[in-house]
């Protein structure tokens, strides 16, 4: 089972319930039954999806949608080293991209950035490891 998108947000935040629940003007028992898996209202969402984008939490802002305006999910692809992954993953970018979706968009570029730098580190801690022996 998936972690629930809304306790995620919280302990991003590093807020305790009681707190989560003052920030969004909601009661505390809210807070309760929204982490049990009941969904908010929609300006609850909104609420939700600006505080992650705030934060620089782009990947869960796009969890904050309303049902009817959440497209159906993409088939992802596979991991693997075979040579189509590549373009799959470029199809599901491009695809994104053209969507016009804001928060998409820039859940997808934060996502893209910390992805180079672990890419840059990697390829960093390679090199150091070659020079040493």
């Amino acid at each position: 089972m998936s972690e629930n998108p809304i306790r995620l947000l919280r302990l991003a935040l590093g807020l305790t319930q009681q707190k989560f629940a003052a920030l969004l003007d909601v009661s505390y028992s809210s807070i309760q039954q929204y982490e049990a898996g009941r969904r908010p209202a929609r300006d609850v969402l909104d609420k939700l999806r600006g505080l992650a984008l705030q934060h620089r939490l782009g990947d869960l802002a796009v969890l904050f949608s309303d049902d009817d305006a959440r497209p159906a999910s993409p088939a992802i692809p596979s991991s693997g080293d075979r040579p189509g992954d590549a373009t799959n993953y470029r199809q599901l970018l491009d695809e994104i991209f053209a969507s016009g979706s804001q928060d998409a968009i820039s859940a997808v570029k934060q996502n893209l950035i910390v992805f180079l730098r672990l890419v840059r580190a990697d390829a960093a801690r390679s090199r150091a490891k070659e020079r040493r022996g």
